[in-house]
């Protein structure tokens, strides 16, 4: 489903629970999730970013990939920064 479709309420009871995490740029950060407000400002953030992506909601994967965006751009963004992240830790090591 799109973005856009999405609200607090909504995913919450997708989830079956008040509290989530989203991805809200292509990193490893997360933002915790439990009031409209955040979810709306993360969405905001997303559509600046991205505009209004395909979205997933599965109860059953793990809580980092409950709510999950499905875009192709995102994806890219993505493997690039875990590329940098790689490369980095290649060039100065990561415990």
């Amino acid at each position: 489903m799109k973005l856009s479709e999405l609200n607090y309420d909504k995913v919450c009871s997708m989830l079956n629970k008040k509290k989530f995490c989203m991805h809200y740029d292509a990193s490893d950060c997360l933002r915790d999730i439990y009031t409209e407000k955040g979810f709306e400002e993360v969405k905001s953030q997303i559509m600046d970013r991205y505009g209004n992506v395909e979205m997933s909601v599965n109860p059953g994967a793990c809580w980092w990939d409950e709510v999950k965006i499905e875009d192709k751009k995102w994806n890219e963004d993505m493997d690039a920064f875990n590329k940098e992240k790689q490369a980095w830790c290649n060039k100065y090591g990561c415990d």
